[in-house]
């Protein structure tokens, strides 16, 4: 059943009671439709909060990946809480967004199942606050009200360093609301901060390694018949054309058999990135060995970070390490064309990410559950699962070291 973000609460004596007494603090507003956050004045504002804090997940918390959420995926139902002081300043803006959050059950890559939540998502990593218990009890107050017919809120990048971490885990009033749950546990997420050259960056590698990549470069294009290219993709009209090369390939790669939401030529993916293009956030990548496709990425820039979303290579030409070769040259080229400052790529840890990573994040999923059953047994019975592979990795390990 759909449930709509609720901007508005039963309200009882106690309820007005309370809020008579706290007339002084801060207050939170939640706006849910784009008459109420669209005016010139709060999108002012908004940058202003944004720019005195502005990190590597900014623009997932910015008023043009807003608007783009709204174009794009009106499911989602965007709404925006508004923080402000005594003095009706602007000092919190916290996104938030309807969306669905599968909890896969693999076990070596096979998929055995899935159950799903309705959640509302806080997108980004911490929100951006003033570091104040006050503004957070006054928030999260506010969004445990707008959760109620959800199974809970969910933060994707949380840094264990934060104050919002810390909070989340210490709060009475969290506590009292919510069931936490780190559903995948601590995740190391990796970032580059670019240097101002591609010489520079290569020096962070040790020469072996650069001689590895270069080798890479060369037998790839020696397979393609001396024909290597990355193509870049950044305007609406050449849309069509990356998808077109970069669908077939993300359809074959190994990534395919772990999401369902893969690059593809359907109207959505059209849609999504067309708009992205307009709004001047896209950036995607096609490697073409010879005249065919082998490897791809698709990403977004803005508030100075590329934003590495969706990579895969076609498995015909795994021996050449087309993965390798088309993120050797992805970041030659971000350099030396609109130079971001950062790279984020993303959820997860991987091989690759390791490789070309210079900076290391520990940051985790959190999931503040509300409390009923049928939520917290599907989230009970998901890191149940997680706990038993976990297990079984262990003693798998100690198997064969003996």
């Amino acid at each position: 059943m759909d449930c709509a973000i609720s901007t508005t609460g039963p309200r009882t004596q106690e309820d007005r009671t309370r809020d008579g007494r706290r007339d002084a603090g801060p207050h939170v507003a939640l706006l849910a439709s784009a008459a109420e956050w669209g005016t010139a004045r709060l999108r002012a504002e908004w940058d202003d909060v944004l720019g005195t804090g502005a990190g590597r997940l900014a623009l997932l918390q910015s008023p043009e990946w807003f608007d783009h959420l709204v174009a794009t995926e009106p499911a989602a139902q965007p709404a925006l809480a508004c923080v402000r002081d005594e003095r009706s300043r602007l000092v919190g803006v916290v996104p938030l967004v309807r969306t669905r959050l599968d909890l896969d059950y693999f076990v070596k890559g096979v998929r055995l199942g899935k159950s799903s939540l309705s959640v509302l998502e806080i997108p980004g990593g911490a929100p951006p606050l003033p570091e104040d218990a006050t503004v957070y009890d006054r928030l999260f107050e506010r969004l445990h009200q707008a959760a109620r017919g959800h199974d809970g809120l969910y933060l994707r990048f949380l840094p264990t360093s934060s104050f919002c971490w810390r909070y989340l885990h210490e709060s009475p009033l969290v506590r009292a609301g919510f069931s936490l749950v780190l559903p995948e546990g601590l995740i190391c997420n990796h970032g580059i901060e670019l240097p101002p050259t591609f010489e520079e960056y290569l020096a962070h590698f040790k020469s072996r390694t650069r001689y590895n990549l270069r080798q890479r470069v060369k037998q790839l294009r020696e397979h393609g018949g001396g024909e290597l290219s990355l193509r870049r993709f950044e305007a609406p009209e050449e849309v069509p054309a990356f998808l077109e090369s970069a669908a077939p390939v993300a359809r074959r790669s190994w990534q395919a058999r772990c999401s369902d939401d893969r690059v593809d030529t359907t109207p959505f993916w059209h849609r999504k990135l067309t708009d992205l293009a307009e709004r001047g956030l896209l950036r995607a990548y096609v490697l073409t060995a010879g005249s065919d496709p082998c490897a791809f990425v698709f990403g977004y820039q803005g508030r100075e970070t590329f934003h590495h979303v969706q990579t895969g290579y076609d498995p015909a030409f795994a021996e050449y390490s087309p993965g390798a070769v088309l993120h050797y040259l992805l970041f030659e080229d971000l350099i030396r064309h609109r130079f971001p400052r950062r790279v984020s790529f993303g959820y997860g840890d991987s091989e690759y990410k390791r490789t070309f990573g210079t900076v290391q994040f520990e940051e985790a999923p959190v999931l503040l559950v509300n409390r009923r059953w049928t939520s917290l047994g599907k989230v009970r019975s998901y890191t149940a699962f997680r706990s038993l592979v976990r297990i079984a990795k262990t003693w798998r390990r100690r198997g064969s070291s003996g």
